[in-house]
């Protein structure tokens, strides 16, 4: 899991290059045939539900290796502090990189079929991840609250 929260931080930062390249005018791909709006749509919430559904899973995984750390007799309450701070920050962290990637996939998409002059299904690129997003990560932790922990 921790590979896969850093392929969506590469995602998310190269998805905001390019999305602010085509924003200003300088694209990268040519401009969008309004034909691949709905299959675009489909594929960033699909990406919004695979990122939503990795969160759970990767808190789960750094709350174990905080508990496995935190048990060790020979560390002092310093130490065990440290590692509570440390597991709460990279979990915030994943939340945020996860929901990014795919926002930054819907802005780059939806940049390529911007027309200033009428609002259209192509500008709704950049917020349906989050439809996406937000089925995965119920989902997501419906599975990992129904699912047994290791070892029972």
């Amino acid at each position: 899991m921790a590979k896969l929260q850093s392929v969506a931080f590469g995602v998310a930062v190269v998805c905001a290059v390019l999305g602010l390249f085509t924003s200003t005018g300088c694209p990268v791909l040519p401009e969008g045939d309004t034909v691949l709006v709905v299959p675009l749509h489909l594929l960033v919430i699909l990406v919004g539900a695979a990122a939503g559904l990795a969160i759970p899973f990767r808190a789960r995984r750094i709350d174990e290796e905080r508990w496995r750390l935190v048990q060790d007799p020979d560390l002092t309450s310093g130490e065990r502090q440290y590692a509570h701070k440390e597991a709460d920050g990279q979990k915030k962290s994943v939340g945020i990189v996860f929901v990014m990637a795919p926002l930054t996939l819907g802005f780059w998409m939806a940049s390529h079929f911007r027309n200033p002059a009428t609002i259209t299904a192509a500008d709704f690129l950049t917020v349906t991840p989050l439809a996406g997003f937000a089925a995965g990560l119920g989902l997501g932790w419906w599975l990992t609250k129904h699912k047994a922990p290791p070892g029972e």
